[in-house]
């Protein structure tokens, strides 16, 4: 899982719509996401304008998971990665997933939904996001900014300072 996890008392009476989950815990990036999080991301996503801000969600499956956690405690360069809270956590997998869904579908919009990218195959996923970040790119409206008649006098100038 991505992020420490919160456990805090009556959190969800100090966040309004934020319904309490068994043993109060929420990953910090869902729940900061929830509280703060969700009025910030529409406010980038209101100007139609601007480069759409490009949002991805690795979802990873439980058992990969379990998988990758098992990598972590049998290799001992990744043993740093493990935490018995991890072991802890999973029982509430369920929970989790519902904070995340709640968490993309208060800040997906048609100018800039999420991206929910299947990540067990990391290679897959890396592809994946390379050719939305590609096909995002090419579908803008890119150039390089117009040099006007006295700015190009300028660096006339300033060239002929350096060429000394």
């Amino acid at each position: 899982m991505a992020g420490p996890v919160l456990e805090v008392r009556n959190f969800h009476k100090r966040f309004p719509g934020v319904k309490a989950l068994d043993g109060l815990r929420f990953i910090a990036a869902a729940s900061v996401m929830l509280a703060h999080g969700v009025s910030y991301i529409l406010m980038l996503q209101r100007d139609e304008a601007m480069t759409p801000p490009l949002m991805f969600f690795l979802h990873l499956s439980k058992e990969e998971q379990r998988k990758r956690f098992i990598d972590r405690i049998d290799k001992p360069e990744k043993n740093w990665k493990f935490s018995v809270a991890d072991i802890e956590e999973r029982k509430f997998w369920k929970d989790y997933m519902r904070v995340y869904g709640k968490c993309l579908s208060a800040t997906s919009t048609k100018h800039a939904p999420w991206y929910v990218i299947p990540a067990d195959d990391k290679l897959n996923a890396r592809l994946i996001v390379s050719r939305i970040l590609v096909d995002t790119m090419e579908g803008l409206d890119l150039s390089f900014p117009k040099t006007t008649a006295a700015r190009r006098r300028e660096l006339s100038l300033l060239r002929k300072k350096l060429a000394r």
